[in-house]
């Protein structure tokens, strides 16, 4: 669908005015965030930049200047973020317990990777194909916007409840994170991101207020069933 088509129908959906939707979109395409087609031959709106218009939607203070508010959460680079609970990692036990765990332990645990407690949550990681750690043992990103992705294909190839999904954005604090919360499956899992901004200063977080924006699943179906897979995966 082209974005003259899509904008108003996702502006709908999202409860934006179509006129700053149609700025929004505007300062994205001057951006270069979205192909502009030239003459009558109007590019197809991909997934990416639906999802990068509903990102912008989410965290433009002016409109007209979307193009620029939006840039730092592409880049906006996440790690798991579950909750490690006894019995997950038994050498974390041993710490926890001022002991030195046994060495074949400690490999162990750490060939598991990140503990991710809900079923949707790790068939999303699947589609990214997430290595846990480098050779540092440091974990490994991952991109918000691949991570988006992802989340849209699972809604698209398994049909999963996108009630179940959660994309919030602080905006003033420049965190966002993608969580899951279904009790039937494994609880709650969360998937947070941060900007090279937002991690400036972290002793804000104590102190001001944090402006945000939430949209659950169904934001993200709205536009999976209206735009294309990508092609080429989302390296």
């Amino acid at each position: 669908m082209r974005a003259k088509e899509l904008v108003p129908i996702m502006a709908e959906i999202y409860g934006v005015p179509f006129e700053t939707a149609f700025m929004i979109d505007r300062s994205l395409s001057e951006a270069g965030l979205r192909a502009k087609g030239r003459g009558r031959s109007l590019p197809e709106m991909t997934r990416r930049e639906a999802i990068i218009f509903l990102i912008a939607c989410m965290v433009t203070l002016k409109a007209t200047k979307a193009g620029q508010e939006v840039q730092p959460w592409l880049s906006a680079d996440g790690w798991i973020n579950d909750e490690i609970e006894p019995g997950d990692y038994p050498s974390e036990d041993y710490a926890a317990m001022g002991l030195e765990a046994p060495q074949e332990m400690i490999d162990k645990d750490a060939a598991k990777g990140p503990i991710i407690k809900n079923y949707y949550m790790q068939e999303v990681v699947k589609l990214l194909d997430y290595q846990p750690a480098d050779e540092d043992g440091l974990p490994a990103r991952i991109n918000m916007i691949d991570c988006l992705l992802a989340v849209c294909d699972l809604l698209e190839d398994t049909g999963t409840d996108a009630g179940h999904f959660k994309f919030e954005i602080s905006v003033s604090h420049g965190w966002a994170a993608i969580s899951v919360n279904e009790r039937f499956s494994g609880g709650y899992s969360e998937i947070r991101f941060q900007t090279d901004a937002g991690a400036d200063d972290p002793v804000s977080y104590e102190t001001q207020i944090s402006k945000s924006a939430v949209v659950y699943g169904d934001a993200l179906l709205a536009l999976v069933v209206r735009t294309a897979r990508e092609n080429g995966g989302r390296s």
